[in-house]
């Protein structure tokens, strides 16, 4: 057929661009290796390395590195691989002009590579190629699995209790290893602002003495051309003494590194972490992948010095390495797995409960296993949370996510995903099984008794949730892709989070509402196909800004089929910035009008009913126009003076919602909330909505965001009572001295009639 042809013609000419960006992809990358192998050839590897190192990560206090530094990590490792590599290194200092082909040169790699392998398999790749192609293309670039101070905790909390076998078998302690790495970073960043600060006096210095005499009347444009030779003077001073002191001054040696008590390293210690994580030149001859490199990211001087330009990274790094430690401890490695499970569901039911109250988590639950009802067999889940008609059941693995999963090895990382993941899922399954197996259900708190009593007709929404321990990046960033590797089921996926991410996501969650909306936002994204490479905090920064609503992504690309999330974790990376060095932390919440999270907050404060969270779920799925229309009704609520007796309204229909506002200016406020609920459902009926939300406000009350609420769901029916109530309905919302619409006017009652076939009529049998 003529479309086949077509199409498979145009299939063959992507399929012959795609080589030839592949081939050229290649061969960039082989000529950045010679240009470092040049470089490498006449100046010293390690002073052109640290020269370059400061150029990509160092900054001084209070400065803040671009978001495109993030690649920064990944493209040292790359420098350090071929630099340390070479056998005959020259020893002359670098200039500035070799360290800018030497950063060009690392970045030329990493993006290369990148595209090397994004375009390795051509347009016919398969799921499972895709799949690892996306695994591949994360472990290229993206460093650090969590913020240090999480990986920290896990390290001293988890390992902590094995000291005593770590010191017999390393002859040092986690924490030291973990001391140190803190310790150098510190180190650093003192060298750094009083270096830097050094340079840039002595820089201007250099400047004034040069600077050009302009005499006395010189114009306007001589001053300028001074004031810009002067800029220049400095910069290249700079660039001159950074290139040639960098390497002298930057890396930092044993007792530089002063721990948090005031003392430095053992001789021990830090030769130990120098052979678990550093990258020195024996190691990089050794291996023959850069990308291997990426498990040494302390980079090792020949004088035992070091730089460290990513702390995530490094716990990571050290983090994998106690954990391959306690494996081969036959006295630590079951008991050493047992903690690691319980420490994980504790960091999970401490997350949630952050958000739902403690009393709302339950932990290690036991309850009838559905599979074996005959035998009178039971069965486990690590936590549940039961907030209202919602239930989430959630399992916990703590697991490795291993380098050589991670790298593509297909076998590793089914195995992987299967541990960390797919097990969790058949878990949370089975306990959704028994749920829908008995009318009542009855989970029982092993530690404490609490029972869990779940009555299957109370249930609106089930979530099933998979937590595990390390972050698994690109792998689970679409789970409908590991059908491919024989895992899932077909359209029912778990909200597969790690740890870290969860203690993110949680601490930002401003109440159960917001997280159970997310989680309801990332099911849809499972199922659609959204945002096929963005983590959870890309997802979860993107919804606090747009709450992922479909409408308003839309209308930033209405022509897209695919959407990347860009710079939505950076506000997360300011935040923990700011934590960690004692600044003022910058506010990190949902971004609507203050009437909408005044409202949403209300309706969190002592309200158990449904109605309340269905309008919360409601107002949260508006899009940012729609949550404009209704703060401005409320705004404009408040702003009225009704005549005693009457009540003032503002009703509007938006999108398939209806939503009224009922303001009195004195009674009662059961009067109140019997008009509120009136008219929430006239306004349903007059704009034959599915759903009504209806705000009663009493301006002679104490001031509240509402006094009292009203929620409708269902199907527009026809029904003669509300159509006689309507024939018959005086119009309140005109007052005397209004200004009345012209006939052919929309209606001011918002029913999309014209005024004269809607309310006139009734203002004349006034």
């Amino acid at each position: 057929m003529p479309g086949d042809r077509q199409l498979d013609e145009r299939r063959g000419e992507a399929n012959v661009l795609i080589d030839r960006v592949h081939t050229r992809a290649d061969a960039d990358v082989q000529r950045a290796s010679a240009t470092l192998r040049e470089l490498a050839e006449t100046y010293s590897p390690e002073a052109l390395f640290a020269a370059a190192f400061t150029g990509l990560v160092v900054t001084k206090r209070g400065d803040e590195r671009p978001s495109a530094g993030n690649i920064a990590p990944a493209t040292l490792e790359r420098l350090a691989y071929h630099l340390w590599r070479f056998p005959s290194p020259g020893s002359a200092l670098p200039t500035p002009e070799a360290v800018q082909t030497a950063v060009k040169a690392g970045a030329d790699l990493t993006a290369s590579t990148l595209l090397r392998e994004a375009t390795a398999q051509g347009s016919l790749a398969s799921d499972i190629d895709e799949l690892i192609r996306h695994v591949l293309i994360n472990a290229h670039v993206v460093r650090g699995s969590a913020y240090p101070e999480q990986t920290t905790r896990e390290i001293l909390e988890i390992v902590g209790p094995f000291d005593a076998e770590f010191r017999d078998s390393l002859g040092t302690s986690p924490a030291e290893l973990t001391a140190i790495l803190w310790g150098v970073v510190a180190a650093l960043q003192r060298k750094v602002n009083r270096w830097l600060d050094t340079v840039e006096a002595e820089s201007r210095e250099t400047a004034e003495k040069s600077r050009p005499q302009v005499r006395r009347g010189g114009s306007r444009a001589q001053r300028r051309a001074a004031s810009r030779g002067v800029r220049d003077t400095i910069r290249r001073a700079h660039e001159v003494r950074v290139a040639a002191g960098a390497g002298t001054i930057l890396p930092i040696s044993r007792v530089e590194c002063i721990l948090a008590d005031g003392s430095v390293p053992s001789e021990r210690g830090w030769n130990l972490l120098l052979r678990l994580i550093g990258l020195t030149r024996d190691v990089a001859r050794r291996i023959d992948d850069p990308l291997l490199a990426r498990t040494r990211p302390l980079f090792v001087f020949a004088d035992d010095r070091v730089l460290l330009g990513d702390i995530s990274n490094a716990l990571d790094c050290l983090w994998d390495t106690l954990d391959a430690q306690a494996k081969r401890l036959p006295s630590v490695a079951d008991r050493f797995q047992a903690t690691k499970g319980r420490w994980l569901e504790e960091r999970v039911v401490e997350y949630l409960g952050r958000v739902f109250g403690s009393d709302a988590v339950y932990q290690n639950l036991s309850y009838p296993d559905p599979d074996h009802v005959e035998h009178g067999h039971e069965t486990e889940l690590d936590a549940a949370v039961k907030w209202g008609p919602f239930l989430l059941l959630i399992e916990a693995k703590a697991r490795r996510f291993r380098l050589k999963a991670q790298l593509g090895d297909i076998k590793a990382l089914r195995e992987d995903l299967r541990n960390n993941i797919e097990e969790a899922f058949r878990q949370t399954l089975r306990a959704r099984r028994y749920l829908e197996s008995a009318e009542t259900a009855e989970f029982c708190e092993k530690r404490t008794g609490r029972v869990l009593q779940v009555r299957r007709a109370d249930l609106t929404r089930v979530y099933l949730i998979t937590v595990s321990l390390h972050f698994l990046g690109a792998a689970v960033t679409r789970l409908a892709k590991l059908h491919a590797l024989g895992l899932m089921t077909p359209g029912d996926y778990p909200w597969a989070v790690s740890a870290s991410e969860l203690d993110l996501i949680t601490r930002f969650a401003e109440g159960p509402d917001v997280l159970l909306h997310y989680i309801e936002r990332r099911h849809q994204i499972e199922r659609n196909g959204e945002f096929p490479l963005n983590d959870d905090l890309d997802l979860f920064g993107a919804y606090l800004s747009t709450r992922l609503n479909p409408s308003d992504l839309k209308a930033l690309m209405p022509r897209a089929t695919m959407i990347y999330l860009d710079a939505f974790q950076e506000p997360f990376d300011r935040w923990m910035a700011a934590a960690r060095t004692g600044q003022p932390l910058p506010p990190l919440r949902l971004d609507v009008p203050d009437e909408i999270r005044d409202v949403l907050e209300e309706l969190r404060r002592g309200r158990n009913d449904g109605s309340a969270r269905w309008i919360a779920f409601a107002i949260l799925g508006l899009t940012k126009a729609e949550l404009g229309i209704v703060a401005a009704a409320l705004r404009e609520a408040r702003k009225q003076s009704p005549p005693s007796g009457i009540y003032r309204r503002f009703a509007n229909t938006i999108n398939d919602l209806a939503f009224t506002v009922v303001i009195a200016g004195d009674g009662s406020l059961e009067n109140l909330e019997r008009r509120t609920a009136m008219r929430t459902v006239i306004e349903k009926y007059i704009r034959r909505t599915p759903r009504a939300i209806g705000f009663g406000i009493h301006l002679g009350e104490p001031p509240r965001p509402f006094h009292t609420l009203m929620w409708i769901e269902g199907l527009w029916e026809h029904d003669p009572r509300l159509e006689a109530l309507l024939a018959e309905e005086r119009p309140s919302w005109v007052a005397d001295a209004q200004k009345l619409p012209s006939r052919n006017a929309p209606c001011v009652c918002g029913g999309g009639r014209k005024f004269k076939a809607c309310c006139l009529r009734k203002l004349e049998r006034r």
